[in-house]
């Protein structure tokens, strides 16, 4: 009977200890969206005011501006070359723009080619790294 009560007082311990664990990963992993959430919109956010700068050094007026609008295709730069190639791109996407200046001197698949190379670059880092590991192992 003893031995009962003291294993009973050992369980309760350890599923404390890993109530509160359970608690903090939890606490991380709901940070995690916030964080990632602001960082997007903060990336929008410089990347407007890019062009914005851009379009004011280039003399224009600024009449609106607005992020909500505002659209981020991470591969976009890889695979609208290929349609471009082929008559099928976007007229008013403005990696169709680039291109429609950008291929008077150079062909437009090594935009794709440069883009390919840049996130595969990132990918590779990202490995060595080890954050697609440690982002499932923090999950875990």
């Amino acid at each position: 009977m003893i031995f009962c009560v003291y294993r009973n007082k050992f369980s309760a311990k350890f599923r404390s200890k890993k109530v509160v664990y359970l608690k903090q990963k939890l606490k991380k992993v709901m940070l995690l969206f916030p964080a990632a959430a602001l960082t997007i919109v903060i990336y929008i956010f410089l990347h407007e005011i890019g062009h914005l700068i851009v379009m004011v050094s280039a003399g224009a007026t600024i009449t609106d501006f607005s992020i909500l609008t505002a659209h981020v295709y991470l591969f976009a730069w890889i695979f609208l070359p290929f349609a471009y190639v082929n008559g099928n791109a976007p007229a008013a996407d403005d990696v169709t723009k680039f291109l429609n200046n950008f291929s008077r001197n150079y062909h437009p698949l090594l935009v794709s080619l440069v883009a390919m190379i840049m996130v595969g670059s990132g990918v590779a880092l990202m490995l060595k790294k080890r954050m697609f590991q440690n982002f499932i192992a923090e999950i875990r």
